[in-house]
């Protein structure tokens, strides 16, 4: 019993024993197990990570190869952007240095062309100037001619109207001295008369008085021979004063206002002496000295002040005057002057050269091809030919031709008297008259009842291949421009 005891004890040992060494073997089986778990779960841990650092390494390396070829890609399109540009900045260099060279050639043709124009402008210019030299030459030589002629006649006229005028006024000194005489003698028969009466009352006077008034007697004696001195003294004076009467008539015969008339009350007396210091008949001194006396300084006077002047020339009119070519308001026409030449329709227009207000130079052949009004006024500024330019202007447009205004007048005054009123036209000056002359607008003309040469106001339409075709001369101001626009066809 107690070996099979110690038997079973021994057996449930060993089982126990053996139980524990399985449960044991169990034990670091599973420990094992756990470990081999763990050591693979960390291996996988450890591949997961890799895997994901390796894909995140891959993601990173594709990303930046990415940004590298869009890097890349950019810089290319940049380059190419730049590249074409640069490209486009060279073609417009290239084009715009071709336009500027196209234009330098065009430049350079057109000024050889204006060069060419011009020269032939100004060999033709050239040839028409001389044969209008050659032309105006000898009209201005009868010109001339006819101006000796008219001033001899004008100093014969001068001598004898100075002539008459002395005598009329030695006939009248005259007549004032024997009225003067007659007056003075009555006067003294009459203070005489007076003398004698007083005398008689004095006798009177002393004969009743009986001695007592001696002072009575000789104070009325003294006043009456002082009132006898101062008297006749005194109306000779009045008598004097009333000779200068007959130069009123004068100033009256020369057309002119009262103001007018007494600022050339004088002139005439002045200039009268002239012809009676030059004794000789015949020689041109002492008949040119005169005429500038009177002719030239009376119209050239009023020619700053603007309106209200008379013509350059001395041919214009103020108010009441016939000549300024039918200006003025009840004034007669105008009598035909005594020009060197005439135009009517269908001659030949003489050639012209003349600078205009607008700094340009006008000839018959630059406006050869085109219809033009080519018109001749006496002076700037003045009432007729301001109106006149007035109407011109306001009708050019409606004229559909160009039109030019000659006087003798200056570029200088042409230019202000085109800005003073507008004018859209250009205005020539013809200084030495010779146009006006050539076109027979120059000639004689009255001014303050003296005959003198100036320019007759006279329009002309020209055809384009320079003949004339209508004439108006000489000119009435008032429905002039109507009358040319009705020749030309316009409205």
């Amino acid at each position: 019993k107690k070996k099979t005891a110690a038997k079973k004890k021994t057996a449930a040992k060993k089982k126990t024993a053996a139980k524990k060494k399985t449960a044991a073997k169990k034990k670091t089986a599973a420990k094992k197990k756990t470990a081999a778990k763990k050591k693979t779960a960390a291996k996988k841990k450890t591949a997961a990570k890799k895997k994901t650092a390796a894909k995140k390494k891959t993601a990173a390396k594709k990303k930046t190869a990415a940004k590298k070829k869009t890097a890349a890609k950019t810089k290319t399109a940049a380059k190419k952007k730049t590249a074409a540009k640069k490209k486009t900045a060279a073609k417009k260099k290239t084009a715009a240095k071709k336009k500027t060279a196209a234009k330098k050639k065009t430049a350079a043709k057109k000024k050889t062309a204006a060069k060419t124009k011009t020269a032939a402008k100004t060999k033709t210019a050239a040839k028409t100037k001389t044969a209008a030299k050659t032309k105006t030459a000898a009209k201005t030589k009868t010109a001339a001619k006819t101006k000796t002629a008219a001033k001899t006649k004008t100093a014969a006229k001068r001598k004898t109207a100075a002539k008459t005028k002395t005598a009329a006024k030695t006939k009248t000194a005259a007549k004032t001295k024997t009225a003067a005489k007659k007056k003075t003698a009555a006067k003294t028969k009459t203070a005489a008369k007076t003398k004698t009466a007083a005398k008689t009352k004095t006798a009177a006077k002393t004969k009743t008085a009986a001695k007592k008034t001696p002072a009575a007697k000789t104070k009325p004696a003294a006043k009456t021979k002082a009132a006898a001195k101062t008297k006749p003294a005194a109306k000779p004076k009045t008598a004097a004063k009333k000779t200068p009467a007959p130069k009123q008539p004068d100033a009256e015969q020369l057309e002119l206002t009262p103001t007018e008339a007494k600022s050339t009350q004088t002139p005439p007396t002045k200039a009268a002496p002239g012809p009676k210091k030059a004794k000789p008949k015949a020689k041109p001194k002492p008949k040119s000295k005169p005429a500038p006396k009177n002719d030239a300084p009376a119209p050239a006077k009023p020619a700053p002040k603007g309106e209200g002047g008379a013509d350059d020339d001395g041919g214009g009119a103020r108010s009441g005057s016939t000549t300024d070519g039918g200006t003025t308001s009840g004034g007669s026409p105008p009598t035909a002057p005594s020009s060197t030449a005439k135009l009517s329709a269908g001659d030949q227009a003489p050639s012209f050269s003349l600078e205009g207000s607008d700094g340009k130079t006008y000839t018959l052949e630059s406006l050869a091809g085109q219809r033009f009004v080519l018109y001749f006024y006496p002076r700037d500024n003045t009432p007729g030919c301001t109106q006149e330019a007035c109407d011109f202007r306001d009708r050019v447009d409606a004229l559909g031709v160009p039109v030019l205004g000659v006087s003798a007048d200056s570029i200088k005054s042409h230019r202000r008297f085109a800005e003073k009123y507008d004018l859209n036209f250009p205005l020539l000056s013809d200084p030495d008259r010779e146009v006006a002359d050539a076109y027979g607008a120059l000639g004689e003309k009255s001014m303050y009842g003296r005959k003198v040469i100036g320019i007759i106001r006279s329009t002309f339409v020209i055809g384009p291949e320079g003949a004339v075709e209508t004439v108006f001369s000489p000119v009435r101001v008032k429905g002039h421009a109507a009358a040319v626009a009705q020749a030309l066809g316009a409205n």
